[in-house]
């Protein structure tokens, strides 16, 4: 009973820990990491390696990212770092296959408890006011900056995805009306949140789930025509989420008048322009990883800081694909492709992995999501432990 206890307290706070800065995900990443190590021991490691595919996947990219390094002419501190930060995607099957299944499915549902309790906080702050604003975790999720604040939209709209799936899954009514409170609570946070990203990925989920769910094409179609009628009824009845597009919209009008704008939206479109002309430089194998940043310093023009600081062009498939050329990408989707594959085969009752790994691949469209360890660290967490949830969901049928 203590120690269930325990691994319900530990569940409950590592959960949390995805909401904090950067300087904690890390300690939380790194035991993690000896917990699944320990669990596997050496045997369990080489066979690991020598069958999980997603690992073989993730190895060879990242062996193609090292190849890249060859020919790049950034400095080695910068080129160090990308292959650090793209070494976590070889933790991620270690850590799904190392840590505990029920202790996962445990964390994933604290997740979406801190998700509803988030939604619910941001709701009653839009009509009454927040007085916890300004301290505490406030600031590091919704009065964050940049990259922060889009990763608790992330995070808002995953846990939103994954509360709706536990009550699809749930056997009683009282546990499928409260996990389905927990996502309706969720869903808030992501609409009532100024970042854009949670809006454009939560649809994507839950068309997914509600895909994968249905037995027939006819019942499939079905569920399209309805899912994109509510979608349009909810863009209706939601005047924030209107607000922020519009603002995107305006954003981009502005950069037809002015390239050098430093808006959001304009950014990403010179950002795009800017890529696409060094992909043509060098289409086969690209600049060299870690190049991105060295060639927009040399290609932008220097009026405004948010120009010339960027180190990414906000998408994960673009960078790779100026950096490693044809070849890299090939490489990272086909690392896509094993990762997908796997996740949708996922048995009844798990479909957390399929729904992590699909929002951050969406994600990436808009986002260097592998790239940046704001986002990498707990994302790929997140996505490893649904992913020991569907191994643990998998091998319950055999015991």
């Amino acid at each position: 009973m203590k120690l269930d206890l325990l691994s319900g307290v530990a569940a409950g706070l590592a959960a949390w820990v995805l909401f904090l800065p950067i300087g904690l995900k890390y300690p939380l990443l790194l035991i993690l990491l000896g917990w699944s190590i320990w669990r596997l021991g050496a045997t369990g490691l080489a066979q690991l390696l020598r069958q999980d595919r997603p690992l073989q996947a993730a190895l060879l990219f990242w062996l193609g990212c090292l190849v890249s390094s060859a020919w790049s002419s950034a400095p080695q501190k910068q080129i160090v770092n990308q292959l650090g930060q793209y070494s976590l995607l070889l933790l991620a099957p270690v850590l799904a296959h190392g840590l505990p299944g029920p202790w996962a499915r445990r964390l994933l549902a604290h997740l979406c408890a801190a998700c509803a309790l988030l939604g619910a906080c941001v709701a009653w702050g839009a009509v009454f006011g927040m007085p916890g604003a300004g301290s505490g975790i406030w600031v590091t999720t919704f009065e964050a900056d940049g990259n922060a604040r889009i990763l608790t939209s992330l995070l808002l709209a995953i846990g939103c995805a994954l509360a709706i799936d536990q009550a699809l899954c749930s056997s009683t009514p009282r546990t499928r009306w409260a996990w389905a409170l927990a996502g309706l609570l969720a869903l808030l946070g992501v609409v009532l949140q100024d970042r854009r990203s949670g809006m454009v990925v939560l649809p994507l989920l839950l068309g997914l789930l509600g895909w994968q769910r249905l037995p027939s094409l006819r019942l499939r179609l079905g569920f399209v025509a309805a899912f994109l009628a509510a979608c349009t009824l909810a863009w209706q009845a939601a005047p924030g989420v209107r607000a922020r597009f519009a603002e995107g919209l305006h954003e981009l009008q502005h950069y037809q008048l002015d390239p050098t704008a430093p808006t959001s939206w304009g950014l990403r479109v010179l950002m795009i322009e800017t890529s696409v002309a060094m992909i043509k430089e060098k289409p086969l194998l690209g600049h060299g990883l870690a190049s991105w940043q060295g060639e927009w310093f040399q290609r932008v023009p220097h009026t405004h800081y948010l120009l010339i600081e960027n180190s990414t062009p906000h998408n994960d498939y673009l960078l790779v694909l100026a950096q490693g050329g044809v070849f890299g990408l090939a490489l990272l989707l086909g690392w896509w492709w094993v990762v997908l594959r796997q996740s949708w085969r996922a048995g009844p009752g798990s479909h957390a992995a399929l729904l992590v790994w699909a929002a951050m691949a969406a994600a990436g469209l808009f986002n260097v999501i592998l790239r940046d360890g704001r986002f990498a660290v707990p994302l790929l967490m997140l996505a490893a432990l649904a992913w020991a949830s569907r191994n643990a969901a998998q091998a319950r049928p055999a015991a």
